[in-house]
């Protein structure tokens, strides 16, 4: 695997200065990012080996969590990881995934302009990245100096963390370890779904935040192809690419729903599906986050 790549900061943070047409336009540029790809390996006629070098075009976990940023509900730190798991974590697999879930957790602080829990947050990251031998995206530059500097600048902070993206990206594609950004995408899916699903108020047919929901749900394709593609795959990743599996495959089973095309029939997703998903995405990340 030679290139899975994340969307731009630059959309979200364009997407963060703007109201709720924006955010929907926000889903629909990665929507048509991955319809792009999927024409395109159809177009080419990718052999099975070829396919394993595909495009992985996912959001940051910025993107994911601020999707979910403004439907009214109160910061809620009992959503996050512990912060006293962070050094508990003993295979690279749960560490990688956990470092997606801490980035999560940091975007969901920043987003709610928690000042002194992001600092304890963007710890954690930093702690957990020097452990599974990426201390350089932070060794780059004085991201935590900076960090600490701006703390109560939200505009200032976001695009911080957008400099935190950038490095983790060039570090992985400099020692061709693209691989691991999927692994780390994991993790802060699940967490960011786990924490929108638990923050909305009103997951019911015709909210706002149930196409956000259901547009998130169509990444479990390549995300599960990135996982399968690991070069280090093991029984314990076999473990996490089953609950995801089983995610995708209830929502795909929902009448009305087409992952082939990515399209789906809103009319036809319930509030027992919802919370079907709610349940699921729960499970994933209760897999991830908790400490054997």
């Amino acid at each position: 695997m030679k290139n899975i790549k994340t969307l731009t900061f630059i959309l979200t943070l364009f997407l963060l200065g703007c109201g709720g047409n924006t955010e929907k336009s926000e889903s629909s540029k990665i929507q048509e990012e991955l319809k792009k790809d999927l024409e395109k390996q159809e177009e080419n006629g990718l052999s099975e080996e070829e396919e394993e070098e595909f495009d992985f075009v996912m959001p940051s976990a910025l993107q994911i969590t601020s999707i979910f940023s403004r439907h009214g509900s109160e910061f809620n730190k009992e959503y996050t990881n512990k912060l006293s798991n962070v050094n508990r974590y003993l295979s690279k697999e749960t560490k990688l995934l956990n470092l997606g879930v801490y980035t999560s957790d940091l975007c969901y602080c920043v987003l709610n302009n928690q000042s002194q829990l992001s600092i304890e947050f963007l710890k954690a990251v930093k702690n957990i990245s020097e452990d599974v031998g990426m201390a350089q995206i932070f060794s780059s530059g004085p991201i935590f100096e900076r960090f600490e500097a701006n703390i109560g600048n939200r505009d200032s902070i976001i695009f911080i963390m957008a400099d935190l993206q950038e490095q983790t990206d060039l570090y992985v594609k400099r020692s061709d370890q693209e691989h691991l950004a999927m692994m780390i995408f994991a993790g802060a899916w699940a967490e960011g779904m786990y924490i929108g699903l638990q923050d909305a108020k009103n997951l019911e047919v015709g909210a706002d935040i149930v196409p956000r929901v259901v547009e998130q749900m169509t990444l479990l394709g390549n995300l599960i192809k990135g996982l399968e593609l690991q070069p280090t795959k093991n029984n314990e990743l076999d473990k996490f690419i089953s609950k995801y599996q089983d995610l995708k495959d209830y929502f795909e089973n929902i009448e009305g729903v087409d992952l082939e095309t990515f399209e789906y029939d809103l009319s036809k997703i319930t509030n027992v599906h919802l919370e079907e998903i709610k349940n699921k995405v729960g499970e994933i990340r209760a897999e991830i986050v908790t400490v054997n």
